[in-house]
């Protein structure tokens, strides 16, 4: 994977956090411990730095169009639906104004985090999600944050629409699942286990954010009435991280993509140092189980007034 540089002050600011979280870096790049970042650090060889940039840019936090399609393949190795329908596996996309708006209401975009429930509509045969709105204490750096339901959803349904929560999820020792999902989808030839298999995913409304405000601002004059957000079931395998990320070792877990006025802004190209998101789709998802009641705020995302 390749990397190009938007922004130097954003890397550098990338830099300086990522360092401070591993100091063992220092020794590596032969730095002093107190150096500043505050421009580019003399003597990176570039070997070592496509490893660092690979480090804290790829992976689980943005995915490539062929990372994408690879993900979502393993998905459909690994997942189906009782009656084999296909529509199980169609994504689901609605309006970024509708679902950033309903989204936000009654929270604090940079103390949120939103809870994407695993839903099956068995009219139509599809996957679709029930979103719960999570508070936490606000961003101090990478790690996990302990969340707070507000007991508030909504719904983003497979005709296309975000709409209110009108029931079906039940409560499994504390936290929301749907029932319809557990009894219509299995994990190759054997029925998901609630207390195994993924309930939820979650994600800072941080990623969501910046993954609408990368690709915007990559638009002349783009126009926020015609972008929509694409949501698409995909796995890969956790078993190194098992038990500590998933207790199953391809869990469904969930990615995200921009388009706009019809155009999926998703392709192979460099990923954009400072604007990491422009035509990548964004997937660091925290699965419960087994994290329920927590975040894991990984190391590559700085929030923007931060960087």
């Amino acid at each position: 994977m390749k990397f190009i540089i938007k922004s130097e002050s954003s890397l550098c600011s990338d830099l300086s956090a990522y360092f401070n979280l591993k100091p063992e870096l220092f020794d590596e790049f032969s730095m002093d411990k107190k150096s500043r970042f505050d421009k580019f650090p003399k003597g990176m060889k570039d070997k070592r730095r496509s490893r660092l940039y690979q480090q804290m840019y790829g992976g689980k936090l943005v995915l490539l169009e062929g990372e994408l399609a690879a993900r979502h393949l393993e998905f459909v190795n690994h997942y189906r639906a009782v009656n084999g329908s296909p529509e199980f596996y169609q994504e689901l996309e609605v309006p970024w104004l509708s679902f950033s708006e309903t989204a936000l209401q009654g929270v604090d975009p940079e103390h949120f985090i939103v809870g994407l429930i695993h839903r099956y509509d068995a009219t139509g045969n599809r996957w679709y999600l029930a979103a719960e709105r999570f508070t936490f204490a606000g961003y101090s750096g990478p790690g996990d944050y302990p969340v707070t339901s507000t007991n508030t959803l909504f719904n983003i349904n497979p005709d296309g629409t975000v709409g209110d929560y009108y029931g079906g999820l039940e409560s499994n020792c504390g936290h929301l699942y749907d029932p319809v999902y557990f009894s219509m989808a299995m994990e190759t030839n054997a029925p998901l286990n609630p207390s195994l298999n993924v309930n939820s995913v979650s994600f800072a409304w941080e990623e969501l954010k910046q993954l609408h405000a990368d690709n915007k601002n990559n638009i002349p004059g783009a126009d926020d009435s015609l972008f929509t957000i694409r949501f698409c079931s995909i796995s890969s395998d956790y078993t190194p991280d098992v038990p500590a990320q998933s207790l199953v070792p391809f869990p469904h877990c969930v990615a995200m993509y921009m388009c706009y006025d019809g155009q999926a802004l998703i392709n192979n190209d460099d990923i954009v140092i400072g604007a990491i998101f422009i035509n990548k789709a964004a997937d660091f998802n925290t699965v419960c189980p087994p994290k329920c009641d927590s975040y894991s705020w990984p190391s590559g995302l700085v929030p923007l007034d931060n960087n």
